[in-house]
């Protein structure tokens, strides 16, 4: 009796592990593609944690535009210290026409916030309104507030935010912010 190889039913092997090659193929594929999503959410929450880091320093730049120059204390900006020096912002729209301005870092556990303090009447006096500006602000490693070295008349600021979107167990998700303000002459 001769049997006929064509007879048998079912799968070789060889056919078996080509067919679990190109499901493995196509499994990875559509993995990547359910990646993707996930990158873009990703890419999104950077880019807003970074324009909210942005936004609160435009106001810290407002004011130092704004600033009337020979009330600004060059000579306090101590590059140890994360702020805490009072400068008087023209004010045209209040009576009287300035305001008494001050940032400073208030320490927290594990991240601090940017405080903005304001008076109407003078610098450290009581009356003073303090309000929160940015919180989850990193200890400051580098001064929050500089002088320009080539340009006395400009300011720059750098702090470091870490947003509750981007913080991880090392803290990867710090974003370094940079902005230069230049007080009018």
């Amino acid at each position: 009796m001769r049997r006929q190889l064509n007879s048998q039913k079912g799968f070789s092997l060889m056919e078996a592990m080509i067919g679990v090659a190109l499901t493995s193929i196509v499994a990875l594929a559509m993995m990547n593609f359910t990646k993707a999503p996930t990158k873009i959410i990703s890419y999104m929450n950077n880019s807003s944690a970074e324009q909210t880091g942005v936004r609160a320093l435009d106001m810290v730049v407002n004011d130092l535009r704004q600033a009337d120059q020979t009330s600004f204390p060059y000579s306090a900006i101590d590059p140890t210290v994360a702020g805490g020096f009072w400068f008087r912002v023209n004010n045209i729209d209040a009576n009287p026409p300035f305001l008494y301005v001050n940032y400073q870092y208030q320490a927290g556990t594990p991240t601090g916030s940017l405080v903005r303090c304001t008076n109407a009447s003078a610098p450290q006096v009581s009356g003073e309104v303090c309000a929160t500006i940015l919180t989850n602000v990193m200890a400051p490693t580098v001064p929050i507030f500089q002088q320009d070295a080539t340009v006395p008349t400009v300011i720059d600021l750098t702090l470091g935010y870490q947003p509750i979107s981007l913080s991880g167990p090392t803290g990867q998700g710090t974003v370094i912010i940079n902005r230069r303000a230049s007080i009018r002459s």
